[in-house]
C-alpha cells in the first residue's frame, strides 16, 4: 500500500518565514535529494511553500510556513529512508536548523481523489476542516464532484483530493481532513461561493483554515 506523508515544521525561533522557506529550498531539499539512502526510496517529494496571499475559502492557518509532502511505495521504504546512517547522521539533525520539535507535525494520510489533474501547477491550497473526521471523505467527495465538473476540463482547479490523517506521527494533527487543492489561476467568485456553500451545508458551518502555498516539486509522484 502506498504511503503519504504530510509534515508540517514549527519554524525555528528567529527565522523567518522567507528564512525557512529558503533554507527548506536550497540546503535542506538538495541536501536529502544528495543522500539516496534517503530520497531513493521516495516515490513524491514536494515542498509547499505558503505565501501571504488571501483565499476565498477560509482564513489563513497560523503559525505555519511550509508544508511537506512525502510519498513511498510502500511502509517498509519509509522505515528504510528513516533508519537509514545517512538520515540518522546527516539529513535528520539538519532538521534541527529550521524547525523547532515542538509544534513541528507529521501524519499519514488516507487520500480519496475528486479530481485527478497536474502537480506542477502555481499555487496549491490546503483547506484544514476543523471538526471534521475520516468518515466526511466519501460524502464531502460527492458533494463537490458536480461542482468541479461545472468548471469544466481546464476550469481554474486542476486537482482536488482530501486527505484524512490515518495516523499521527508529531504533534497533534490541525484537523482530521484536509482538502489538498491544485489551482491553475484564480477562483472566480461563482465557484469560489458554489465551494463556501457546499461545504457550509455538508460541515455545518464548521470553520477552514487555509494554506495558500506554492509547491516545488523535488520527486514527482507522476511519472512518465
Amino acid at each position: 500500500m502506498s504511503i503519504k506523508l504530510a509534515i508540517l515544521p514549527r519554524t525555528r525561533a528567529g527565522l523567518s518565514r522567507e528564512g525557512l522557506q529558503a533554507y527548506l529550498a536550497h540546503s535542506h531539499g538538495p541536501l536529502v535529494m544528495a543522500h539516496g539512502e534517503v530520497s531513493g526510496m521516495f516515490a513524491g517529494y514536494v515542498h509547499h511553500y505558503v505565501q501571504d496571499e488571501p483565499s476565498p475559502l477560509g482564513a489563513a492557518l497560523a503559525d505555519r510556513d511550509a508544508l511537506t509532502i512525502i510519498r513511498f511505495a510502500c511502509i517498509e521504504d519509509m522505515a528504510a529512508s528513516k533508519a537509514s546512517p545517512a538520515y540518522a547522521q546527516i539529513v535528520g539533525p539538519d532538521e534541527d536548523n529550521f524547525r523547532e520539535l515542538a509544534g513541528s507535525l507529521a501524519m499519514l494520510l488516507s487520500e480519496t481523489t475528486v479530481l485527478a489533474g497536474p502537480e506542477d501547477v502555481a499555487r496549491k491550497l490546503f483547506i484544514f476542516r476543523h471538526g471534521a473526521d475520516a468518515q466526511d471523505a466519501q460524502g464531502w467527495a460527492e458533494a463537490l464532484a458536480p461542482i468541479l465538473a461545472a468548471q469544466g476540463v481546464d476550469g481554474p482547479i486542476a486537482a482536488w483530493r482530501i486527505n484524512t490523517v490515518a495516523r499521527t506521527l508529531e504533534g497533534p494533527a490541525p484537523a482530521e481532513l484536509f482538502d489538498e487543492v491544485s489551482l491553475r489561476g484564480p477562483i472566480p467568485a461563482d465557484l469560489a461561493n458554489a465551494l463556501t456553500a457546499a461545504a457550509q451545508a455538508y460541515f455545518a458551518d464548521a470553520p477552514a483554515s487555509v494554506l495558500v502555498t506554492r509547491p516545488r516539486i523535488f520527486v514527482s509522484s507522476q511519472k512518465d
